[in-house]
């Protein structure tokens, strides 16, 4: 026990007040300005709730909210409540607060390990190794708030100040759905550089130079079009991470808790894709962006078993996402963290509001819908049934049209209905 409180001080800043009351000694300046980061509230509450159960029972899962922002210039404080002691389950409550608020509430479930017979999962998503494609890569300074244009596939920065997180794309071996993701990330770098965010340009990230072709640096703005602006992005993101830091003989409470700090990381982006790049480009305006509740589940062998799963987050893995519903503001998504050999690690739901503010009308992805077949590792393309629209001519039938780029075009010349 000693190793993991040693361990969780180190990495994640948490220290006891007494018995089950802890607080944060640092947070990290990485977020929104309204508030902290979702990732360090939930591996901070995870780590106290750690702290009251024995080592040889391991996280399986938690369910968690978010109740208001958390402030840059408070600790926190984490009141742990012992929910049932059981011989096989243990379960913890945790509020996150500062001063008198409470910012973050989350129930947690630990399990001691058992024997068992088999074990079932899903093949991970047929990808390439993180070397594979070569993209920029954005540098993310210490100790400053990033634009929400930094916050990229391929990106470097620093956690609390102490420790990297590398990020790199994960490129589809399906060549349909390579295209269409590559040429939306190919189309935020183009923003990123008309915006001076890249400085290291790769002679040999790309096939062709239109990424970075554009006017004018100085003057970008809504009416720049990129040449990737008639894509539409899949609800479907990959991307491949690792810590730079040694975690060979890091517990695996330790190691768990580096997923759930990044497990909150990326999802807003899923949506992102489809709504603010490629066709949307500079037509609508986020206003607010903020988890609202966040669902964890860690599989395999967790505690100090015999059988530990056999991952590292100092070594690279895959995190798949996949947005399968954007209703009322509401974002849903669920994600996958697979090791680099295949094993399905730990399992994410999630859902964000999402504010914005419209500046043009834009093609909404309930027009031009994906559905994702995790079985062949297939993109298959639907269109809905054109039943909120009025026509602007004699409308053909969509079967009609020879290709699906075709069959885009015509949907993006109906008219809503006002």
């Amino acid at each position: 026990m000693e190793k993991i409180i040693s361990e969780i001080k180190e990495y994640f800043f948490v220290e006891r007040i007494e018995n089950d009351l802890f607080k944060s000694t640092r947070n990290w300046l990485f977020g929104a300005p309204r508030g902290l980061f979702g990732g360090q509230v939930i591996v901070q509450s995870l780590a106290s709730a750690i702290l009251t159960v024995p080592p040889e029972y391991g996280i399986h899962s938690m369910y968690s909210y978010f109740l208001l922002a958390g402030r840059y210039e408070k600790n926190i404080e984490f009141h742990v409540k012992r929910i049932r002691d059981g011989k096989s389950f243990m379960t913890r409550y945790v509020e996150a607060k500062q001063g008198d608020s409470t910012i973050f509430a989350v129930t947690c479930s630990f399990h001691k390990y058992e024997d068992y017979s088999t074990e079932i999962q899903y093949k991970m998503i047929d990808v390439y190794p993180p070397e594979h494609k070569i993209y920029p890569v954005v540098e993310h300074p210490k100790d400053k708030l990033p634009n929400p244009i930094q916050i990229f596939q391929d990106m470097n920065l620093t956690v609390f100040n102490k420790y990297s997180l590398i990020s790199r794309t994960a490129t589809f071996k399906d060549p349909e759905m390579e295209e269409t993701s590559s040429q939306i990330i190919k189309s935020r770098l183009w923003a990123a550089d008309a915006h001076g965010l890249i400085n290291n340009k790769h002679e040999n990230a790309f096939s062709d130079d239109k990424v970075f072709t554009y006017k004018d640096k100085s003057k970008v703005d809504s009416n720049m079009k990129h040449p990737y602006d008639n894509t539409v992005g899949h609800p479907t993101s990959c991307r491949w991470f690792k810590f730079g830091v040694n975690l060979s003989e890091c517990t695996q409470q330790t190691q768990y808790l580096f997923i759930a700090m990044i497990s909150d990381f990326w999802i807003p982006t899923i949506v992102n894709s489809q709504y603010f790049w490629g066709y949307n480009y500079g037509l609508i305006n986020m206003r607010m962006n903020a988890t609202m509740d966040h669902t964890l589940y860690f599989h395999s062998n967790t505690g100090n078993s015999k059988n530990r799963i056999n991952f590292g987050p100092d070594e690279w893995i895959l995190f798949t996402l996949d947005s399968p519903s954007v209703t009322n503001n509401k974002l849903f998504a669920t994600g996958k963290f697979y090791s680099q050999n295949g094993q399905h690690i730990a399992s994410i739901g999630q859902e964000t509001l999402l504010r914005v503010a419209e500046t043009k009308k834009i093609v909404d992805a309930k027009n031009y819908r994906f559905k994702f077949d995790q079985n062949v590792n297939q993109l298959a393309k639907e269109f809905d049934s054109i039943t909120d629209f009025e026509y602007i001519q004699e409308t053909p039938k969509l079967e009609s049209f020879q290709t699906d780029e075709k069959k885009f075009e015509f949907l993006t010349t109906l008219k809503p209905k006002i």
